[in-house]
């Protein structure tokens, strides 16, 4: 006898917990619910293909684990040949840095180094340009500006050239004056700012630029966080990880802290996609780290064109660390990652130092078990230093 049932049908009756753990071999993050080792690594579960994509998303209230897990998977990776670039907003991963021999570079207003955001693919490099200026002013191009832009790329960066902004800037310049046509005038002023004005010695100045090196690269923004500038800041920064990266052999993780600054922005959000789709083909793990979900939502109205994006790159991490999560979240997390009822009444409950973790079509309540290298890299983390009591 055939019988009929929906799809809702079906995930009311599907398990949720696979407690087992993921098969893999090498150093545990923790232990499952059920007593079991926990062993995660995102480049080994793709090619175990327990997951589609290496991309993480790491998400929980304050003081729930998540720079915790975060900092144990570096140093698990780390350790076995992989390299990582952190974008720091609050100046959380020196330690780190320090434990692991890693390098930390400081950006930002004020800082004495800066680092050159563009690779010398001249298409990737206008359009970064093109993100920048749109981010710095909170508007997009016109179509106007756009084409303008374009042109004078086309004429003045015939060449390569080691500063970018500077060049394109001074083949602006004489669109200053008042008498000049609207829309190369306020380009000129746009890009004035990025080599003489307010955002000067960010990602353009004088003499050589510093360039990352080494397996962990630690890219300090806390010069920038809360101030205007930091969208611009965490653009640019991305787009130097992703640089560095690129020149790197093996795989590689990009850990973006408090990424829903960067995913509320329309413009960054457009130029973040990009990223993700091709995570796969340059080897690069995305770990998102996110305290609210409805933080990265904020600019982001109900079915717009921003908001499918967001979602887009939020489901284009094929693992999930869930923390616990605040009641009134869960109507987004839902919305994103179609939470089975017994999912969305275990992420509430879950105490310090636990998560679900949704890895391909698994899951598994963890229990993290830092171990005394971990509690050294992770100790200016006080929510964690009792994470096993």
């Amino acid at each position: 006898m055939k019988r009929w049932i929906t799809s809702s049908q079906v995930s009311c009756v599907r398990s949720v917990l696979h407690d087992a753990g993921t098969g893999l071999v090498g150093e545990a993050l923790g232990s499952c619910e059920q007593g079991s080792s926990f062993v995660f690594d995102p480049f080994s579960a793709y090619d175990e293909r327990i997951v589609t994509n290496p991309n993480l998303l790491v998400t929980g209230a304050i003081g729930t684990g998540k720079s915790t897990i975060v900092k144990m998977l570096l140093a698990r990776g780390l350790s076995e040949g992989r390299c990582a670039v952190v974008m720091d907003p609050k100046g959380e991963y020196a330690e780190l840095a320090n434990e692991l021999g890693g390098k930390v570079i400081e950006l930002g207003a004020g800082a004495t180094s800066w680092c050159s955001p563009f690779s010398g693919d001249r298409r990737d490099d206008l359009a970064l340009v093109e993100t920048l200026i749109g981010a710095s002013r909170g508007v997009a191009l016109s179509d106007e500006e756009r084409y303008w832009l374009e042109t004078t790329w086309s004429t003045a960066m015939a060449d390569p050239v080691s500063r970018p902004l500077a060049h394109l800037a001074h083949a602006l310049s004489g669109h200053l004056r008042d008498s000049q046509p609207h829309a190369q005038r306020t380009l000129a002023f746009a890009l004035r700012r990025f080599v003489d004005g307010d955002l000067s010695g960010l990602f353009d100045g004088e003499g050589e630029p510093v360039v990352p090196d080494g397996g962990l690269v630690v890219l300090d923004l806390s010069r920038a966080w809360n101030s205007d500038h930091f969208v611009v800041t965490g653009l640019a920064a991305m787009a130097v990880a992703r640089r560095y990266l690129a020149t790197r052999d093996g795989a590689g993780y990009l850990v973006v802290d408090e990424a829903w600054a960067l995913l509320s922005d329309p413009r960054v959000a457009h130029w973040l996609q990009g990223s993700w789709k091709l995570a796969r083909a340059r080897a690069t793990s995305h770990v998102l780290v996110l305290h609210r979900w409805s933080d990265a939502y904020a600019a982001a109205d109900e079915g717009s064109a921003q908001r499918a994006k967001v979602t887009s790159i939020l489901r284009d991490c094929d693992t999930t660390v869930l923390f616990r999560q605040d009641p009134g979240e869960l109507a987004l997390l839902e919305e994103v990652l179609a939470l089975h009822p017994r999912e969305r009444q275990v992420v509430t409950e879950l105490t310090r130092g636990r998560a679900l973790i949704r890895y391909g079509a698994s899951r598994s309540i963890v229990r993290l078990e830092p171990t005394p290298r971990d509690l050294r890299v992770i100790d200016t983390d006080a929510a964690m230093r009792d994470s096993r009591g």
